[in-house]
């Protein structure tokens, strides 16, 4: 949910979700329109698809326990460098590097000033040496030594907070990253069609494609791109299945 969504607005969302769905098999046999009804209003509705992915798997392949493993975090649908790394850390509180914007915005201002286009295997470098490894399986050594044993979990929050707060103050640095993307207008997007489908599916649940298109039409009347071509992709994708002529939320 905190991918590309700010903490103040998930929280909410995320004591909503947990209540309704407190385990890995709650999750893993929602059904899809409740899922995405749950989820409706953080935006990005794949996230939702893909932590139900992540629950099947780590029931059938970790008994419904996840890995203490950065490389076994990595192997479950969808769980990347960024969140397999935030798992060792706040869930099982080993010792991991990690990169996110908050981060990297700490090390940019005190350590990358004058640079530019700074790639994050070189920033993983800077972050390490501050991390106290002596209670991680991965990094035996510590390139400072003996450091006073700490909590990976409240360094890394002290390291998001920090970020964040300079953030708040002004320091903009964020697009020094070799990784920095600028976001896409949400307004005449793709992604404002994909929410508004499953707005209109969620409210009637069977429409016709013809009632379907008309309604996205109408409700989004500068948006140039094309209802049909979004909802044939919803339904490669496994957001919405079609019979007939009908279209509706797919069940699972």
């Amino acid at each position: 949910m905190l991918q590309q969504t700010q903490v103040d607005r998930v929280i909410p969302f995320f004591e909503t979700f947990i209540a309704e769905l407190p385990d890995w098999e709650s999750l893993a046999k929602c059904p899809q329109p409740k899922l995405l009804k749950l989820w409706k209003g953080l935006g990005y509705n794949r996230r939702a698809l893909n932590t139900k992915k992540a629950a099947h798997y780590i029931l059938e392949q970790h008994n419904g326990k996840l890995p203490q493993d950065l490389e076994a975090l990595q192997k479950i649908p969808n769980v990347g460098v960024y969140t397999s790394a935030a798992i060792m850390n706040f869930v099982h509180g080993i010792p991991t590097p990690l990169i996110e914007t908050n981060v990297r915005t700490v090390f940019f201002h005190h350590f990358y000033t004058k640079e530019a286009s700074v790639d994050d295997k070189v920033l993983i470098k800077k972050v390490l040496v501050t991390l106290d490894l002596s209670s991680s399986p991965r990094y035996p050594g510590h390139p400072l030594g003996s450091l006073p044993e700490s909590s990976p979990r409240e360094w890394m929050y002290a390291l998001m907070d920090y970020g964040s707060h300079l953030r708040r103050e002004g320091v903009k640095i964020t697009s020094k990253s070799k990784h920095y993307t600028k976001q896409k207008s949400f307004k005449g997007s793709k992604r404002e069609i994909r929410g508004k489908i499953l707005e209109i599916l969620l409210h009637d649940p069977i429409l016709s494609l013809e009632i379907l298109e008309q309604k996205i039409t109408d409700d989004l009347k500068d948006n140039e791109n094309n209802p049909q071509s979004v909802i044939e992709d919803m339904v490669k994708e496994g957001f919405l299945e079609k019979k007939g002529d009908s279209i509706f939320i797919r069940s699972s």
